[in-house]
């Protein structure tokens, strides 16, 4: 995917499938142009991490397979991590 086909979905909530196979619901942050990668607050992966409380990630825009609006559940998701306080 190119960075220019991923400037739509910066602040929206977002479905993300990876070319290495994780499916990640996420808000885009940030979409840099320069380093052609956008900053994501993860909400939900089909990968288990080990420090579930750092959320916030870097992912190329090369290794992004699709992406599409996420449903209204993760909208509110994201707005209680938001609220909380990080552990």
């Amino acid at each position: 995917m190119t960075i220019n086909d991923l400037k739509f979905w910066q602040d929206k909530v977002v479905v993300l499938s990876l070319r290495d196979g994780e499916v990640t619901t996420a808000k885009v942050d940030f979409v840099d142009s320069e380093y052609e990668d956008i900053i994501v607050t993860v909400l939900a992966s089909n990968r288990h991490y080990e420090r579930p409380s750092e959320r916030a990630f870097t992912i190329a825009a090369v290794d992004i397979s699709s992406i599409e609006q996420a449903n209204l559940d993760a909208d509110a998701e994201a707005a209680r991590l938001a609220r909380s306080p990080a552990s």
